[in-house]
């Protein structure tokens, strides 16, 4: 399946990736050296989960929980994918592409404080739509929807790293090629990358997903974020993020009182 869909056409991204912000700002772009991104993956982790997880797979497909994708069953990888606690006030809609370098920017520029001073605290949480863009966008959004949550993000992280090398992939060879070094690095071996890769169930599921993310939410560039239902878009800095919550936990605060 993967070599038809890499054919022709079918690797034109379909929305802009969007940095909202001047060029002097200092946004990345595919051609730029990617800087290091936080949090390193901690192999020696990632590879006794990896192995515990195999050893409950026969059990977690019996749970009806649908076949196993990479490290996870189906039902896994088609969750939704949150960082903070559930009952935050603030929640966060992140609509990204993985092969959008200003998606990148956001990762590597306002994220760390947002989670130092909203997630980590409580006051917000954010679920991350990492399924726009072109076929090799939604190749790598399915490798690191084949993980365990715990590692999910950990995978995002890598996959924005290594971003300049595999969205310059010409046919599945050359993709596979890239996005298995980093499966790899959270204890994925090749047959489960193989399943990951080969799910047209997973494929699917996640095409559904983004046509209803796009007909409720309208997105139409990448990064863009609902925050309780107010709109931002493109790869801002920490500030306007801060501009736009600050008042709704005040708000919060009073309504409590």
């Amino acid at each position: 399946m993967l070599k038809v869909l890499l054919r022709g056409s079918a690797l034109t991204v379909s929305l802009i990736c969007a940095a909202a912000m001047p060029a002097t700002a200092g946004m990345a772009s595919a051609n730029d050296k990617t800087p290091a991104l936080s949090a390193p993956v901690q192999l020696a982790e990632a590879k006794e989960k990896a192995e515990k997880k195999g050893a409950e797979t026969k059990g977690a497909e019996k749970k009806n929980d649908g076949p196993m994708v990479g490290l996870v069953t189906l039902k896994e990888a088609l969750a939704d994918k949150v960082l903070g606690k559930k009952d935050a006030p603030i929640t966060i809609l992140a609509f990204e592409s993985l092969s959008c370098p200003h998606c990148q920017s956001f990762h590597i520029g306002a994220l760390p404080t947002i989670k130092k001073e909203y997630i980590e605290t409580g006051k917000a949480k954010i679920v991350f739509h990492t399924v726009f863009g072109g076929v090799r966008a939604q190749f790598a959004t399915m490798l690191a929807r084949c993980v365990p949550d715990d590692r999910h993000f950990a995978m995002i992280e890598l996959l924005f790293r290594n971003q300049a090398k595999w969205t310059r992939a010409g046919n599945a060879d050359e993709l596979f090629a890239q996005l298995k070094p980093v499966a790899r690095l959270v204890g994925m071996n090749d047959a489960q990358f193989k399943s990951c890769m080969d799910s047209k169930e997973l494929y699917r599921g996640l095409s559904r997903m983004r046509d209803e993310l796009d007909a409720k939410y309208k997105i139409r560039s990448t990064p863009t974020f609902v925050i309780n239902g107010k709109r931002l878009i493109g790869a801002q800095p920490f500030s306007e993020f801060d501009k736009l919550m600050k008042p709704m936990i005040k708000a919060e605060l009073s309504g409590a009182k």
